[in-house]
């Protein structure tokens, strides 16, 4: 890392999942005692936003990088997004690339987010109460942009999501995913069903899944709203907690081996990008998300290089 990819301080946001220790340790091997690694634990959600961003600020460094407990970064994944960074105009508040997702099986975007720390002060005020927003950390970056700091996606693979997590956060998350994404959990189904047959994750995934398409309450992603929910599903449907696991379980080759059988990263094409954001939301995001892919031309024409408008 050069003196200018130094500038930075590394969060990583945890709620108990399983791989805090692999997750914080491929962090260090990553930053190799260039910067300082904080972890944070806190809920609900928008209290760890706000945590994070007070971090940051109280750093003095140029650039907040929040990771996810749930992932576990590639080599170079830190390290290939703040090279980016240093290319970016100055009115980019957050950016991201993508990662594997093991239980969606496919790439998305996310996980590893880098903010601009010297606008967070601005954002910190634009974070959600509690409960009123189902996506807090997204919503806050909408309100960024409408007030004129961007995000952006960046075509960097950073490492794999949803990995050897605990069962109760599965089913946590493929319940909250059954909500918002009835129809693409509907076409999940089948292939969690063959995956289930070596690896019980996806059992989990499937009855977590199942009960969010009956939800008829109003939804919150906080850990503890779930506790009876999953544990009135899993002695129903017998199943067991898994153990803790040690951090050394967890290497480079394990991710790479992962993104060796996920094959090759490449962003759909326009049209199919299109048909995709139409089945998952509705027209007006689909024409939004057209408009933007213009203005990210545009912006190509001045600032080159491998950066993507976020729909």
């Amino acid at each position: 890392m050069n003196k200018h990819q130094d500038n930075f301080i590394v969060v990583i946001r945890a709620a108990g999942e399983r791989t805090v220790k692999a997750c914080e340790k491929l962090i260090r091997e990553e930053i190799d005692g260039k910067a300082e690694c904080i972890t944070i634990e806190c809920s609900p959600f928008e209290e760890a936003i706000k945590k994070s961003f007070k971090i940051g600020i109280d750093s003095g460094k140029k650039w907040l990088v929040t990771v996810d407990a749930d992932v576990l970064i590639r080599k170079g994944g830190i390290t290939n997004l703040l090279k980016i960074g240093e290319t970016l105009p100055k009115n980019v508040f957050q950016y991201e690339g993508f990662l594997y997702d093991g239980l969606l099986l496919k790439y998305r975007q996310g996980g590893v987010k880098v903010y601009r720390s010297d606008l967070l002060p601005k954002a910190i005020s634009k974070v959600p109460e509690p409960g009123s927003q189902i996506r807090p950390e997204t919503y806050t970056q909408d309100e960024m942009a409408k007030a004129g700091y961007s995000r952006k996606r960046i075509e960097v693979v950073t490492g794999v999501h949803d990995y050897e997590q605990f069962h109760k956060d599965v089913y946590r998350k493929c319940y909250v995913h059954a909500v918002k994404h009835q129809k693409e959990v509907l076409e999940l189904l089948p292939k969690w069903n063959k995956l289930s047959k070596t690896d019980k994750t996806y059992d989990v995934a499937a009855i977590g899944a199942f009960d969010g398409l009956k939800l008829d309450e109003k939804i919150f992603l906080d850990v503890e709203h779930f506790e009876k929910k999953y544990r009135d599903a899993f002695n129903l449907h017998g199943i067991s907690e898994r153990e803790q696991i040690a951090e050394n379980d967890i290497t480079d080759s394990y991710i790479t081996n992962i993104l060796d059988n996920a094959g090759e990263f490449k962003l759909l094409n326009r049209r199919d990008r299109a048909l995709q954001i139409y089945n998952e939301n509705n027209l007006i995001k689909t024409v939004r998300w057209g408009l933007s892919k213009f203005f990210s031309y545009m912006g190509r024409k001045v600032y080159p290089g491998n950066i993507i408008i976020d729909e």
